[in-house]
């Protein structure tokens, strides 16, 4: 059953040794040389039921979608299986190009075969790479042929800002889109597909004994929060597409560029609140309080129309934008340097970020190195732990002094402070996800 009514396009001073000069070489080379793009901070609420927008925040500012990508990559699944294309049980070949693709995957080697119905879940779930790249190639022959099919689609519901090189959202800095433009999609999935929208609930899915958790945090915490799918890659932050119905009343709303998971899944939910406390009209908050324009009421608007005249005016001050890790210390490395997609939000939650304070030619001189900078610590970060791990370089074998246990923020954060007493210092990533390291993420400017 279509509900047409549901969806309207929107428009528009520790005391340890000092470092060598050998360890200062070492930790120098550590670093990424290319500076990454800032993410850009945008945001949207609008009420589904009459495509009214409630607050925006540079909403219409080119980004990148990440692995919100793969919700235009599931609609287009919806039709092929609305169609009579594939059935939920058809089989679907994995490529050596689809098994070869870059974590968050499902991990299904070449020449096996998979469900429609697992590969839509694992998309939902895990975000997969591998089965975005499986979906393209059983709909259109190969991932650029289906990359076009999803730019003249979001063409035809009208986002007019978006254009597609890929089915999972890895890094391209060709593949940009907006808030607006993702908020459009959303809601195109409600009207459109209605049934097949409830996959974005699932919480979880196993496959061959593995269970994958939906990185959407807000199912289940938020009320009313029913999907829709998250992104990141370090040139967008972390983005989310959420959608909310509380009593009779739906909403769908989209935040980019968040700095850490948590902080937007926080943000999120307070602008779902907000929203649904308002009643119409409502005001649009711009990024400038003092450059706030007038802005247009979306009600029954089609592609092609004429745009309506504006109607309401606000000085609503918007959000805080967030402080990003970058700002802390540009020129160490981000998760987004080791993997890419979504994978990247169980590690910058997690625990086992480190950071690296020297690395000497002796062992015993990067253990009391460890040493002395654990008992600099902070009290809150009394678990983490002094460690030596030795690497080889151009210069012989290595002993680097660290101290792990933290997330990235406390490893950021104590980075900051040794640095202000002049300490050299490095926050160690934990391990790559899979073993597998990612490529760059996209660092060029935004078109």
């Amino acid at each position: 059953m279509r509900h047409p009514a549901l969806v309207r396009t929107i428009r528009s001073p520790f005391p340890f040794i000092a470092l060598a000069a050998a360890a200062m070489v070492a930790l120098a080379a550590a670093a990424p040389s290319a500076q990454a793009a800032k993410p850009v901070y945008a945001s949207i609420v609008v009420d589904a039921n009459s495509g009214e927008v409630l607050h925006a925040v540079n909403a219409d500012s080119r980004t990148y979608p990440a692995s919100t990508t793969k919700i235009m990559t599931l609609y287009l699944l919806f039709e092929a299986l609305d169609r009579g294309r594939v059935r939920m049980d058809t089989q679907l070949r994995v490529s050596d190009r689809a098994a070869a693709q870059e974590p968050s995957k499902l991990g299904v080697e070449a020449g096996r075969t998979i469900s429609v119905r697992d590969a839509m879940l694992a998309l939902v779930t895990k975000s997969a790479n591998d089965m975005a790249v499986v979906i393209a190639e059983a709909l259109a022959g190969n991932v650029e042929a289906f990359a076009d099919q999803m730019t003249k689609r979001a063409r035809a519901l009208g986002m007019r800002n978006t254009r597609f090189k890929n089915a999972s959202g890895l890094p391209d800095p060709e593949q940009v889109t907006t808030a607006r433009d993702l908020a459009t999609l959303g809601m195109a999935v409600l009207r459109d597909y209605p049934q097949q929208y409830q996959v974005f609930s699932v919480r979880d899915f196993v496959y061959e004994g593995a269970v994958h958790r939906n990185h959407n945090r807000l199912l289940g915490h938020a009320a009313g929060v029913d999907g829709i799918k998250t992104g990141y890659i370090r040139a967008s932050g972390f983005n989310l597409v959420a959608s909310a119905e509380r009593d009779g009343r739906r909403l769908v709303a989209v935040v980019l560029g968040g700095n850490a998971p948590g902080w937007r899944d926080r943000h999120m939910a307070q602008l779902l609140d907000k929203a649904f406390d308002k009643r119409p009209p409502v005001l649009m908050a711009k990024a400038e309080p003092k450059q706030a324009t007038p802005i247009a009421r979306e009600i029954k608007r089609r592609p092609g129309l004429p745009a309506p005249e504006p109607v309401i005016a606000t000085t609503e001050p918007p959000p805080p934008e967030p402080t990003y890790t970058e700002d802390m210390d540009s020129e160490q490395p981000t998760i987004a340097d080791l993997v890419s997609d979504d994978a990247a939000e169980a590690i910058a939650a997690s625990g086992n970020w480190g950071v690296q304070v020297g690395a000497y030619k002796q062992a015993d001189n990067a253990r009391r190195a460890a040493d002395d900078a654990k008992r600099a610590l902070a009290a809150n970060l009394a678990g983490a732990k002094p460690t030596v791990e030795e690497t080889r370089s151009k210069h012989g074998n290595l002993f680097q002094a660290r101290i792990v246990g933290m997330t990235e923020t406390e490893a950021r954060m104590t980075c900051q402070q040794f640095k202000k007493k002049k300490q050299a210092c490095l926050a160690v990533p934990p391990p790559v996800p899979n073993g597998v390291p990612a490529r760059q993420s996209a660092q060029g400017s935004r078109p």
